[in-house]
Order: C-alpha cells, then structure tokens, then sequence
C-alpha cells in the first residue's frame, strides 16, 4: 500500500498548472470526501498524450484511488489503486490562497477549478483504530520545481 500512496503523490504532482486547451470538466475539485483532478500520467498502461481523470474516494471501507484515461492506441484504460482497507473515517483538506482570500489558509473543501491549491492532506482512521501517517500531496509540483521565477534562490557560487 506504500507504493499506492507514492504513485499517487505522482499523479498529483504531474497535475498541469496550465490547462492546455482541455474542455469538458474542470481540472480539480475537491470536498471533504472525495478528490478529483486532470493530470498527465504515462507509465505500462496510460499514457500521456491525453489527460487522465483520478478521483481518490471511500469505497465499502476501502480507500481508493481511480485513473481512467487512453492508452497509445487511443483504447480507454483505467488503474486502480488500493490505499487501505476496513477504513471507517476518511476526510480532506486543502491548503491554498483562493482568489477572494489572505493568506494561504485550510479550507473543507476547493471550489477554484482552474487554481490549483498548494497541499492535500488525506487522513484515515482504521477498524482497527489505526490512523496511518496523513498523506501529503503536491498538486502542481512537477511544473513547480521545473520553474524558476524571481522568487527562486539561486544556487550558491561554490556550489556550481
């Protein structure tokens, strides 16, 4: 389940901060209960020439993570990902500025469809009464550190 929660966190990080001229529907969305976005996955079976829509829900107990997008050929694909199991409580927030509001705060749930917030956190608690480390996402990251802006420290002389 370790490796579910690190494919996962790509997902996320490979979110495009730009949407790239994708209609239909909005490239993330998020509530207390559930995650949805567009990302760009390529890996043994989806692949990045069109965007792929994951959802992270609770599902009969179990955590779920849900990519459905086209393979090479243009067939529609889909990979599922198990997180846990026999989970009884599952929530999200979402750690971001919103156009309307300072600073960067928690909120419940994302209603800015085309900004993207700055952290997920997902937490769980077991039947078992275990509540695992709280996974930490990065929506945007990839494009992030591949960017440099005014703001960026640059490396150190000696360093080079």
């Amino acid at each position: 389940m370790l490796m579910a929660r690190d494919t996962l966190r790509g997902w996320a990080a490979d979110i495009p901060l730009r949407r790239a001229g994708w209609t239909g529907q909005p490239l993330f969305s998020g509530s207390s209960a559930e995650l949805n976005f567009l990302t760009l996955i390529s890996d043994e079976r989806l692949r990045a020439t069109e965007p792929a829509s994951v959802s992270l829900y609770l599902e009969n107990g179990e955590l779920r993570a849900k990519a459905s997008g086209y393979n090479q050929a243009g067939a529609p694909v889909s990979k599922e990902l198990l997180l846990d199991e026999n989970v009884l409580v599952f929530s999200l927030r979402y750690f971001g500025k919103s156009p309307q509001e300072e600073p960067a705060r928690w909120y419940e749930s994302w209603q800015e469809p085309l900004l993207l917030p700055d952290l997920i956190k997902a937490e769980w608690q077991t039947a078992e009464g275990s509540s695992p480390p709280p996974l930490i996402l990065q929506p945007g990251l990839a494009q992030r550190e591949s960017q440099m802006s005014l703001h960026s420290i640059l490396p150190d002389e000696k360093a080079r």
